[in-house]
This record gives structure tokens, sequence and C-alpha cells, in this order.
């Protein structure tokens, strides 16, 4: 299973619907020709290629490493010297984009085992899965359930606050704090057009607002912008994203399913949330998997964002503690950390913001 593509395993789903839901073949190819064809389908796919350009263009521009740089100069004590540049380079998903916070750290304190430099950069890069517009998972999430993207990130906003929280508090068991003298350092200019990206990202569409910017970068560093836009392209990333959206759209318009979900079926979306990310360490896997569930519930206004806030953070519980997530297997290669001392530190912090979760869920339904 390690190297069988997660899009394969989609487009198999597709026909399965057919086979558990039957409907008339006209019906169904109906369905699936209205799913390839729709408008929401295509601007995820939009979406998530600005980003995978976004992030190439980031990168081949330097402006990763003067960020990580700086800030690493600049905080005041080690914990945030620590903390805060995996964090502030996890603003730019990418895959496998914790090698390149991965060096920033590994020189702020010698005497840090590798499983807690591992933990460090991992966790702390995670910390906006939650709520930034332009992350690929958060785009598809606000897609299958068809609102504003700027609606679901400013609801899960917190989280990203209790996640960077809890990991602060965590390493302050065991980061000790010694003299530490600030850098002169240069303050990193370039970061300011993805600042300003994110920031109108919570007001504009980002399907119009990409374009302007990535224009804007191309200018500004000289670049090749047919060099950058062909490299950036991942078959496997852009067909994962179109193979999810087909897929959502033929199951949550099949009347079979939606019976299924008013009969009972919602019981298990947590659980399924959970496990699909836990068994293949995708965002976009378990939010295919479980979020077409919370559709039918949605538009009837049976639930709100709460459920769909609650859903989501245990379905990323499950992808930090994978053993498949790419980020957690190139990190601990990095350090030179095992899986069980690196799972060590992990436990407490996820079963905090689950415990958070939890409570703000129940709270919210009463």
């Amino acid at each position: 299973m390690k190297n069988f593509p997660l899009w394969l395993f989609f487009l198999l789903l597709i026909p399965l619907v057919w086979f558990f839901f039957p409907l008339p073949p006209g019906d169904f190819l109906k369905t699936l020709k209205e799913g390839i064809t729709s408008f929401s389908t295509w601007r995820v796919i939009l979406i998530v290629y600005f980003v995978l350009v976004l992030g190439r263009t980031m990168r081949e521009s330097g402006t990763i490493e003067e960020v990580g740089r700086y800030l690493r100069g600049m905080m005041p004590n080690k914990k945030l010297a620590l903390s805060v540049p995996p964090a502030l380079v996890g603003m730019l998903p990418m895959p496998g984009g914790a090698l390149l916070s991965a060096p920033l750290i590994e020189d702020v304190d010698r005497s840090l085992p590798p499983y807690h430099l591992a933990f460090i950069n991992y966790w702390f890069r995670h910390i906006w899965e939650y709520c930034l517009p332009i992350y690929p998972g958060l785009i598809v999430a606000a897609g299958i359930l068809e609102v504003p993207i700027r609606k679901l990130s400013l609801y899960q906003f917190p989280l990203t606050f209790l996640a960077f929280g809890t990991g602060y508090l965590f390493i302050s068991g065991f980061v000790k704090e010694g003299r530490k003298e600030k850098e002169k350092v240069k303050f990193p200019w370039k970061i300011l057009p993805l600042l300003f990206l994110i920031i109108l990202g919570f007001r504009f569409d980002l399907l119009y607002l990409f374009p302007l910017f990535l224009i804007f970068l191309f200018i500004q560093h000289r670049m090749n912008p047919w060099k950058i836009l062909k490299n950036a392209f991942s078959f496997s990333t852009i067909f994962l994203i179109f193979v999810i959206m087909v897929f959502k759209h033929v199951l949550t318009n099949n009347p079979g399913f939606q019976e299924l979900v008013a009969g009972g079926g919602k019981r298990y979306i947590f659980l399924l949330s959970f496990l699909s990310g836990y068994l293949t360490g995708v965002n976009q896997a378990y939010i295919a998997m479980s979020f077409p569930f919370l559709v039918p519930l949605f538009r009837a206004g049976e639930i709100g964002l709460p459920a769909v806030m609650y859903t989501y953070t245990i379905g990323f519980m499950g992808v930090l503690l994978s053993p498949f997530h790419l980020c957690l297997i190139l990190t601990r290669e990095y350090y030179g950390a095992s899986l069980k001392d690196t799972y060590r530190d992990l436990i407490l912090p996820v079963f905090s913001i689950f415990l958070l979760a939890t409570v703000w869920y129940l709270c919210s339904v009463q």
C-alpha cells in the first residue's frame, strides 16, 4: 500500500458508490458528468495548483531561508527561537516542507536529543493547518461543504493558537533557557507579499487573488513564469484533488447515501475521520472520506460549524499521529529520531488538542 497512489484509491471508490447505492446508469453518468464539469471542482483544483506554484516561487527565491535566519536571530529566548521559525515556514504549504524548517532550529540548542528536535519541527510546522485559507486541506473542506473558505478559516482560527500554546508549554518542560544573544539580521522584506496574501485571503476569493499575487512575485524576483508553472505542477496532487471532488459530488448527490446518513450513518463520522487520517497521513484523504457525510446534514441545518470543526480536528489528529505522514518521516530521518521516541513527545500535545476541541464542540452544541 505504501506505493499505491491515493488518487487511484479514490478513483476506484467512484464505481463502488454505484455498486453500494445503485442508480439507473443514465442517472449515475449524469451525476458523474456534473461532478467532472462542476465549477466548484475546477475552482478547488486551480487554487491548489496556485498554492503549489507559490511554494515553488518562495523556495526558489530564497524567501524561506531568509525568514528562518531572521527569526532565529531575533527571538529573545530559546523556546521562541525553536518554535517560531518552523511555525512561520509552516505558513507556506508544500509537500515535505518539514525539510525546509528542520535546518533552522538544529543549532539553537545542541543539548536537545533528536526526538525533541523532531517533535518541535513537526508540531509547530503544522499549527496553521486548521485555519490558513491557502492550505489545500481547508480549501478542499470548504469546497466539499460549499461554504466560503474565510468563514471556515475564521471559525477554526482559535485552534492554531491552542496548538501553538500547547506545544510551547510542552517544550518548556525540556528546553533549558540559557543566555541567548540577539544577532544582527536584516528584516526579510520578501515575506511581506505572502503576509498580505494570507490577510487578503480572509476577505477576497483566492481564485482571483492568487494570479495577481503570483504575477507580482514573478516580476519582483525576475523569474521565468513558465519554468515555475511547469516545475510546480504535480500530477499526483492535482489529479487527487480532481478525483476527490468528483467522488464527493457522486456520493453526496446519491439518494441512497443521503438515506444512509439520515438513518444513522452520521454516528461514525468522527471515527471515520480519525481512521482515514491515521491510515493515510494525508489531509485530503480524511476530508474526502468523512466530509461528504456532513454535506446533507449541513445543508439541512442539522449540524453547523462546530461539527465541521470537530470532524476536521479529529481527522487531523489522525494525520499527525500517522507513521505514513511525509513530514513525520522526513523530520525523523533528518534528525535521526526513532518513531517510538517521537511518538512519546507527540501523544500528550495531540491528546490535549483533542480534549480542547471536544470541550469546544460540546459547549457549542448545547
